[in-house]
């Protein structure tokens, strides 16, 4: 038998409601970078970890950009670890030790400290190897990138087709991203979501396509 009369919707994705609900509380947000940063007025960069091919690659080009005289030295810098890498960030410890960065000058902040969204909603910029994390960080008007330093890789989405989120290969790339951003007030304009087609309200979406408003 086959499947006749099948439609595919997108309807983007249902954690975007508890992304918003986070960042709409400002004061939680104001408090954690207190929390985690003091009174720092230097930019804040979050790295969300990932896992999988080229990841080590990508973290040992944040290094680069991180280390004295890179593109990164003037930001404070912040990794939520992957639960896929056991969640405590062991992997980018040793990287970072071997790039020769030192002990504290990447904070790593476990989920038992603040969750992903928490984090990407008291920084000024968000980056990742290749994460949704990356496109969430949009619709809460927080920037990000890419990094993918993978040697022959040509990682692409909706979002990096669309001009939204720019794939880093370089140190120079760092830099490009992080002007741009600076120029902009450190704000990403959510209407530029809208314009790209890309769905938001993704519940009511999915209540919709299943005909939740017709029983």
């Amino acid at each position: 038998m086959g499947v006749v009369g099948l439609r595919v919707a997108t309807v983007g994705q249902p954690t975007l409601e508890s992304w918003r609900s986070v960042v709409a509380d400002q004061a939680a947000a104001r408090r954690l970078r207190m929390r985690l940063l003091g009174n720092s007025e230097r930019p804040a960069l979050l790295y969300f970890g990932g896992y999988g091919a080229g990841y080590n690659e990508s973290v040992r080009l944040l290094a680069q950009g991180i280390a004295r005289g890179g593109p990164l030295s003037g930001f404070d810098c912040l990794l939520t670890p992957h639960p896929g890498q056991g969640g405590r960030g062991l992997v980018e410890r040793e990287i970072f030790k071997s790039t020769g960065l030192g002990p504290g000058r990447v904070q790593i902040v476990t989920g038992d400290v603040a969750s992903s969204p928490e984090v990407a909603a008291c920084v000024n910029v968000t980056a990742s190897d290749d994460s949704t994390c990356g496109v969430q960080s949009l619709f809460i008007g927080v920037p990000s990138m890419y990094i993918d330093a993978a040697s022959g890789s040509s990682y692409t989405d909706v979002a990096v087709n669309r001009g939204l989120i720019p794939v880093v290969r370089t140190v120079k790339g760092l830099s490009q991203f992080t002007d741009v951003a600076a120029a902009e007030g450190w704000q990403f304009d959510t209407r530029r979501l809208r314009d790209a087609g890309i769905p938001s309200d993704s519940a009511q979406r999915i209540a919709d396509e299943v005909g939740f408003n017709n029983l």
